[in-house]
């Protein structure tokens, strides 16, 4: 812990055992911030009090992991200045006190809200508008909390206003140019790459079955899919899967191949697609709120409606078939990540932290 520094306190939606997005960003924020030298502490709780369509989806995940032989522990470890806990719950016994607490992920805003002024000013960080989660009455309620928002994108900050609230922000996103860049030294032997997940809002089924089309027409095509977990829809023998890929062999992914699909009808933010385009992906992406704030359809990337398979079959081909094209994307790609740095993410962060009233 450094001495005589801001404490600040991110307590996350439960132990996270397997590659989870807005949990990464997290991590990477706390670090960023412990070199503004603010002591930041990680708080995992064991339990969290979301509902019992939560708590039975919960079991549903850690039986799946037993059953896959996924570890227990925290998947994503701190930066050398980072303190992580895990906890048994989120309370005033097993938090620590400081001058800021974030609630990260609806699970964790109540239990933040009823806790002491001992652990400081009180926020809740909002990297989607979550209302997709089974029980969105109950999600839609923490957002009437009295904890100061603050948002990763413009259009949270619009779904906010909407209900009456206000968000701090947008601060924005950015990813660690020192894990995602283009390796030189790596072909481009695949054709097309794609994230994997079974939720219905990330909209695997279409994707694969874009993927299907494509090979029925191409049959020289060459994909691979990566994701958490083992995939729950049957994948096609020719389709490559690589589960939990750690950070060098996920920029290894992006640098292989030509393409990447993003196929979720809702994100937040979208990571994975700036990742693909810092390493040389040229991105196909179905259209949503997040993307939004970075992906210029026809520009550095190309955008489709989100059933449009026969558009997603048509602007894959293109890319595929043309280098220019690629290159092209590639290269306003380059422009667009120079506006979202890391330094200027965490600044934008600490100033909203530092906000009165």
């Amino acid at each position: 812990m450094i001495e005589n520094s801001k404490r600040i306190t991110f307590v996350l939606p439960g132990i996270i055992s397997v590659p989870m997005g807005g949990v990464r960003v997290v991590n990477r924020l706390a670090h960023l911030l412990s070199q503004k030298d603010y002591s930041v502490t990680l708080v995992y709780p064991a339990r969290l009090e979301a509902g019992l369509a939560q708590y039975f989806r919960h079991r549903i995940k850690q039986y799946l992991d037993q059953k896959n032989q996924v570890g227990q522990g925290l998947y994503y470890q701190p930066g050398s200045r980072v303190d992580a806990i895990i906890v048994s719950e989120i309370s005033e016994k097993y938090i620590p006190d400081g001058d800021f607490i974030i609630a990260v992920g609806w699970q964790t805003a109540a239990a933040v809200h009823f806790l002491s002024g001992r652990k400081g000013r009180k926020f809740y960080f909002l990297q989607s508008f979550e209302a997709y989660f089974t029980g969105a009455r109950k999600v839609l309620d923490t957002y009437q909390l009295p904890l100061t928002k603050i948002a990763i994108s413009d259009w949270i900050i619009r779904e906010m206003v909407k209900l009456g609230q206000k968000a701090l922000g947008p601060v924005g996103n950015s990813i660690n140019p020192e894990e995602f860049y283009v390796d030189p030294a790596i072909e481009k032997t695949n054709d097309l790459l794609m994230l994997y997940h079974p939720a219905k809002i990330k909209n695997a089924k279409f994707g694969l079955e874009v993927l299907s089309s494509l090979k029925k027409k191409s049959p020289q095509l060459t994909a691979m899919i990566f994701s958490a977990r083992q995939p729950l829809h049957k994948i096609p023998d020719w389709i490559r899967v690589i589960v939990r890929p750690d950070t060098e062999k996920l920029r290894t992914l992006y640098n292989m191949s030509r393409v990447f699909f993003s196929t979720s009808k809702w994100e937040g933010w979208g990571l994975t697609p700036m990742e693909a385009m810092a390493c040389g992906c040229a991105v196909v992406a179905v259209k949503n709120q997040g993307i939004d704030e970075f992906l210029k359809n026809n520009i550095n990337a190309f955008v489709i409606d989100e059933k449009d398979r026969l558009g997603a079959m048509d602007k894959i081909s293109k890319l595929l078939e043309d280098t220019y094209l690629r290159d092209k994307f590639f290269q306003e790609s380059k422009h667009t990540l120079a506006t979202f740095s890391e330094m200027e993410f965490a600044t934008r962060f600490e100033k909203c932290l530092n906000q009165k009233g």
